[in-house]
């Protein structure tokens, strides 16, 4: 019995998130039936699951390196603010400003947690609320819509290629896309496994562990910033609070995706199905009527429980590998 279980699980090892996103449309078409396979009702869980989705790219970068980011989620709906408030001036302004911020934040968070020596739960916690701080102040805590916002900006948003193709799914996909090759061509990139894999290691290879931590940490706050961007640039308005709990949503997603927690393992392709998971999900969830629309977080949850649980029955089984393979070249 187990060998067949171990043949089984060597036979998926890699797909096991792809099976996911299988198993939840299913479940979706036999509750919800034709109406969920419409292009129409994909669509919109593309566009939802945008959002979420580059956050959780973001994190997976973070993540893989040993380190976490909890500030996106802030991040976001204060880049949205700060790219509408400069879009009354330009939409070149509406996209330079937010980004060079979201940069600054990543480079502080980075420097905080390696140079310092900080933990990034602390780090990114202060970061975070730092930012709901300021946000709050600067719109006395109500929605901000811009008085002259520019038509190029408020245009971008909106932008549909063949009736259903949003500019958020092209961005979300391209994003991942080239996040994957990146990782896989580029030693700055490859060095993020590296340092998340063992980081006293990585030094004695030569490794930057500052600057590896720190393009992560950027390129997770700048991510973070052009899903603010893209939301407000589709809504014209800026809600202080937009994007409360996103950072777990992104965290979930990526533990969905089979990216271990404990950094230096999983691939960005996963964050990208584990976003979908999750946005399909929700859809399910609303568009259902047998339970409360809540229990969509309770089989979140559970679903997180398992995965977390088989990453660290698998994680001992490997130290178990390496140990006897250890002890026979000893012997």
């Amino acid at each position: 019995m187990n060998g067949i279980l171990k043949k089984i699980r060597q036979r998926f090892n890699g797909y096991g998130v792809i099976v996911g996103v299988v198993i939840v449309m299913m479940v979706g078409t036999l509750l919800n039936g034709e109406s969920f396979l419409t292009i129409n009702n994909i669509s919109n869980v593309g566009r939802q699951a945008t959002i979420r989705g580059l956050l959780a790219c973001g994190m997976a970068l973070v993540i893989m390196s040993g380190s976490i980011d909890l500030s996106v989620s802030t991040l976001f709906a204060f880049s949205g603010f700060l790219s509408l408030y400069f879009s009354n001036y330009s939409a070149v302004l509406a996209f330079v400003i937010p980004m060079a911020v979201a940069a600054g934040v990543g480079f502080i968070n980075a420097t905080l947690i390696v140079k310092a020596g900080f933990h990034p739960w602390i780090v990114t916690i202060a970061s975070q609320l730092g930012i709901q701080g300021i946000l709050l102040m600067m719109t006395r805590g109500d929605t901000y819509k811009a008085v002259h916002i520019s038509p190029g900006f408020a245009t971008f948003g909106k932008i549909i290629f063949f009736r259903y193709i949003s500019i958020y799914l092209v961005i979300f996909i391209l994003t991942f896309v080239v996040f994957a090759v990146l990782l896989k061509k580029r030693s700055a990139f490859r060095n993020i496994y590296a340092v998340g894999g063992n980081e006293e290691a990585a030094t004695m290879m030569g490794i930057n562990v500052y600057k590896t931590r720190l393009l992560a940490h950027m390129l997770c706050s700048m991510l973070a910033c052009l899903a603010g961007i893209l939301l407000v640039s589709r809504t014209e308005a800026a809600y202080p609070l937009a994007g409360t709990s996103y950072e777990m949503y992104a965290i979930a997603a990526c533990a969905l995706g089979g990216i271990y927690l404990t950094g230096g393992r999983g691939k960005i392709m996963g964050a990208f199905a584990g976003a979908w998971i999750l946005g399909f999900l929700n859809n399910i969830f609303n568009m259902q009527s047998y339970v409360n629309p809540l229990w969509e977080q309770v089989v979140t949850g559970l679903l997180l429980i398992i995965v977390v649980f088989s990453q660290s029955a698998n994680a001992k089984q490997i130290f178990k590998n390496i140990k006897k393979s250890t002890s026979r070249v000893s012997v």
